[in-house]
């Protein structure tokens, strides 16, 4: 292992032995044809639909952008597929060749690009397509927070060799690369395939599982400055609650706005109920 990373491997839920990649049409539990429904992974709550799908005996497509090595995936019988689609034209023939009958973009709220390319798909193939999207964190009292709209005002924000705990994902750590100076830790799945600045160090490892283990964490690295995107969701919010624990100041980058007007969900049976009434009949 490089000497910047430290050596903490992330724990992951193994996918089950024999697990079926079939998709084709199915009936449900009354009798309803279903065709496959897309699922496009990368966020909390993506596994969950999957698996409220398969209960409801819909063939689930999960497509994950292949980033996370051993990514979590989700119970029950459902089809995996890793990698890109080849722009939104690839993404299209995929729609038509394997007979999608609608899109869940799971994805992360940062990524824009994909959500924007999704939907022009769906949108040429007349396929309906929804968003299972994370609200978006919000201050509390005792929080410490900066709040900036992207990246370059986050570096900005970070003073001169001040220690940082990270959590930016690869694309947000690597447009901070410019600040050599900090002493940064950063938090990932999978270490990046570009050089890192010298006071920099990878920590290969999910969120912890406590407010008092993010603490300990925290301290054990002596961090100053929190750095991460609202992302919303459950994940982090222990960090969060440990960084106001610690009275740690938190540049947080706000989370973009929606890029596209396709139905927006909050709750995963609420979009449960959308998949039903907009397949039902096949």
């Amino acid at each position: 292992m490089p000497n910047d990373a430290i050596s903490e491997q992330p724990r992951y839920s193994e996918p089950e032995e024999g697990r079926s990649a079939h998709i084709a049409e199915r009936k449900g539990l009354k009798g309803e044809v279903f065709r496959p429904v897309l699922v496009l992974g990368g966020s909390e709550g993506a596994r969950d639909i999957c698996a409220m799908l398969a209960q409801h005996n819909i063939p689930v497509i999960y497509s994950l952008a292949g980033v996370t090595e051993r990514p979590r995936l989700p119970a029950g019988d459902i089809a995996v597929r890793i990698g890109g689609f080849g722009g939104t034209s690839g993404l299209k023939r995929y729609l038509s060749e394997h007979a999608v009958a609608a899109v869940i973009d799971a994805t992360h709220p940062f990524a824009t690009g994909m959500q924007a390319r999704v939907a022009k798909a769906c949108a040429d193939l007349s396929l309906p397509i929804a968003r299972l999207h994370r609200l978006p964190w919000r201050p509390k009292r005792g929080d410490r927070w900066i709040e900036v709209a992207h990246i370059g005002a986050a570096a900005k924000a970070l003073p001169k060799s001040a220690r940082v705990f990270a959590a930016l994902g690869a694309r947000g750590l690597r447009d901070l690369v410019a600040r050599g100076d900090l002493h940064l830790t950063a938090r990932m799945l999978t270490r990046p395939d570009w050089p890192l600045p010298p006071r920099w160090r990878i920590l290969l490892s999910g969120p912890r599982k406590t407010v008092a283990e993010e603490a300990a964490l925290l301290s054990s690295l002596r961090a100053e400055w929190l750095i991460c995107r609202n992302a919303g969701g459950q994940a982090g919010r222990y960090r969060l609650k440990a960084a106001r624990l610690l009275n740690l100041p938190v540049v947080m980058i706000r989370q973009p706005p929606p890029v596209v007007d396709v139905p927006r969900f909050f709750h995963v049976p609420a979009l449960l109920a959308w998949v039903l009434r907009r397949i039902g009949q096949g």
